[in-house]
């Protein structure tokens, strides 16, 4: 699990620092948009655990990811069988992280 999260958040990291390929347009369903803001919070708690911390290697706050997770109706389980769907779709999957990358900004 540790490792689909590394996975995860080095991906939006990845996509954070390229450029766009292509003029590929997606439209997102309430559920992407929903998606994106999930990631955006699970990113910022994330922040505040790296930033908590003096230890050299990285743990997550498992309680804090846990309680946003809550907040949108999911449990860890859910929400990985989400992000599963979403990789089956790589166009609408890079349109959820730009659109995640969006809400973050304007924030």
């Amino acid at each position: 699990m540790v490792r689909e999260r590394f996975a995860l958040v080095l991906l939006l990291g990845l996509v954070a620092c390229s450029p766009p390929e292509g003029p590929a347009v997606v439209s997102l369903t309430a559920s992407d948009s929903l998606l994106a803001r999930v990631l955006v919070d699970l990113h910022a708690a994330d922040v505040d655990a790296l930033l908590s911390t003096d230890e050299e290697v990285f743990s997550p706050n498992l309680a804090a990811r846990d309680s946003v997770l809550h907040t949108y109706g999911m449990d860890r389980d859910s929400f990985e069988r989400m992000i599963a769907v979403q990789t089956d779709d790589p166009e609408r999957f890079v349109a959820i992280y730009n659109r995640a990358l969006d809400i973050a900004s304007g924030r």
